[in-house]
């Protein structure tokens, strides 16, 4: 595994779990890992082996701290920047279309339901 990957993969038991992976930034949705993330969450949705997901987060201090506002706000050409912001609208389209049970896991609030996530008090 790379030591830059921002988003780790695993399937056990028929439930692929997806880890947030930068700790040292309390897992910041930077461009690389929304990129990273989107791809997790769509390999995750073409598993035949994957019947649930669960999304949490590297580290002990957070689940994740947000979205990368400086790094949006880089000197990057707009055309990347772009489309960094897009990978959150990809995101939030694709949860709901997983076709799987999905769980936020280590954190107090977890995304609305309306968006396909459920509370792990709910599950």
């Amino acid at each position: 595994m790379p030591d830059d990957e921002k988003v780790l993969y695993e399937i056990a038991d028929g439930v692929a779990t997806v880890t947030l992976n930068d700790p040292e930034k309390r897992n910041m949705l930077s461009g690389q890992m929304l990129a990273e993330l989107v791809d997790a969450m769509k390999t995750a949705r073409d598993s035949d082996e994957v019947r649930a997901v669960v999304l949490t987060g590297a580290g002990e201090k957070v689940f994740c701290s947000g979205a990368d506002l400086g790094g949006f706000g880089a000197d990057a050409p707009l055309v990347e920047k772009h489309f960094a912001s897009d990978l959150f609208l990809e995101y939030f389209r694709l949860m709901p279309r997983l076709g799987k049970p999905s769980l936020c896991a280590l954190t107090a609030t977890c995304w609305p339901a309306a968006w396909g996530w459920r509370s792990p008090a709910t599950c």
